[in-house]
């Protein structure tokens, strides 16, 4: 967060990262502040409000699903 300091208009900004940086609580940080975020996150690193059905750990490599949470706005893949 510290790194986002300087920056102006920060709605107009879009940060990507890779998961070793990326966490759904960094995620809303970065919201609250007006940033728009992509990342690669770690499943160690998807807090407790976004589940992960067993079932999609199941799947076999490809696969996909989806959540969104609208207080946050942060969209999963």
């Amino acid at each position: 967060m510290k790194l986002t300091e300087n920056f102006v208009n920060p709605s107009s900004r879009t940060l990507y990262f890779d998961n070793f940086f990326a966490s759904t609580d960094l995620l809303k940080s970065l919201g609250e502040e007006s940033f728009r975020a992509t990342g690669t996150i770690r499943e160690s690193r998807i807090n407790h409000e976004y589940p992960l059905e067993e079932s999609m750990r199941k799947k076999e490599s490809g696969s996909s699903d989806i959540a969104f949470d609208q207080n946050s706005e942060i969209f999963l893949v």
